[in-house]
């Protein structure tokens, strides 16, 4: 199984689960059977607000799961029509949500759980977030524009 976590910095099983999918500054990428591990940049992180480029990135991983505290109704339906599945953990670096995951205890989002995109009744309504702070918390709005898309490949074990 490949798995995509999206992630604030790049310090490999101790990177901090990012607050929102598509505004996430980079894509931990690991297999959890052979623990490779990559990071990338989120190439997408300045695109068109309106556009999913992120889903479309990652296609080309073979990624079988996103594990994610929010995403937008595009994104959502982008993953689920690539037949990607959307895993809810409750916070915690990479390593802590690989470790929640070999036992069992993410499961999946559903359609109804998803960010609102600011209507009335959507996770981004004032004071939702579903109790995680995902939709308005760490970084967005931040400026990453002078931060590299990187690429480390590396050994993990879970």
């Amino acid at each position: 199984m490949k798995i995509c976590i999206p992630t604030q910095d790049d310090q490999g099983l101790e990177s901090r689960l990012f607050g929102h999918f598509g505004s996430a500054p980079f894509f931990t990428i690991v297999e959890v059977d052979s623990g490779d591990l990559q990071v990338m940049g989120n190439l997408g992180l300045h695109s068109h607000p309106r556009g999913c480029h992120h889903v479309d990135e990652l296609k080309a991983y073979d990624i079988d799961a996103v594990a994610c505290a929010g995403l937008g109704r595009r994104a959502f339906a982008g993953l689920q029509e690539a037949g990607i599945d959307v895993l809810l953990p409750e916070s915690g670096t990479v390593g802590e949500i690989l470790e929640a995951l070999r036992l069992g205890q993410l499961r999946k989002l559903s359609a109804d759980e998803v960010c609102g995109g600011g209507r009335p009744g959507g996770a981004h309504g004032a004071g939702s977030g579903h109790g995680r702070g995902h939709c308005h918390g760490d970084g967005h709005g931040h400026d990453h524009s002078d931060r590299p898309a990187r690429s480390m490949r590396s050994k993990v074990h879970v």
